[in-house]
């Protein structure tokens, strides 16, 4: 495994007894920022025409089916219901968001990079968690929402299930070696 190493002052990566060049990283994160950033700046600026989509919620409404205005405890009923419209949202918003976590990511570790490479040697990056809990969870919504399930309360508790399954990424890292 490539391990970090510091002897006085400086700081040096190794594979077995083999020195590592870990510089690299620091410029692939400024590229990765700056990819990411362009990529964003191409979404906004391709996205002329907007791609709407209405976030809808169930009314759901227990209705006699005698016609009269009774309570269903009396008389047979039935379940009627009606998506309505809460809110527009635009698709190509959901993927420029998407973008810009990542984009604070890697512009985090590049610099910061000293930092960035301590924790990445000792195997904990929280910062990548934060990252993947908010761009994993808007990609699953946008997902979600090509797939036309369109419920803000489906598409809330989907995000927030997607960004509880990334920080499980975080405690395995934060707890690495106690009972978790």
């Amino acid at each position: 495994s490539i391990k970090l190493v510091t002897c006085t002052g400086d700081m040096r990566w190794t594979h077995g007894e083999q020195p590592v060049e870990i510089a690299y990283l620091k410029r692939y994160n400024l590229a990765l920022a700056l990819l990411h950033a362009a990529s964003t700046a191409a979404i906004l600026a391709l996205s002329k025409q907007k791609w709407p989509v209405y976030l809808t919620r169930a009314d759901v409404e227990w209705l006699p089916l005698d016609g009269q205005n009774g309570s269903c405890a009396d008389v047979r009923c039935q379940v009627q219901v009606q998506q309505v419209t809460v809110a527009e949202w635009h698709v190509e918003t959901l993927v420029v968001l998407f973008h810009i976590p990542a984009v604070v990511s890697h512009a985090y570790a590049w610099l910061w990079h000293d930092t960035y490479a301590r924790r990445l040697a000792a195997g904990r990056v929280p910062h990548r968690w934060i990252e993947y809990s908010v761009s994993a969870s808007i990609m699953m919504v946008a997902i979600l929402i090509l797939t036309s399930i369109t419920d803000v309360w489906t598409l809330g508790f989907a995000f927030a299930a997607c960004a509880a399954t990334q920080s499980m990424g975080y405690a395995g890292e934060r707890f690495k070696g106690t009972w978790l």
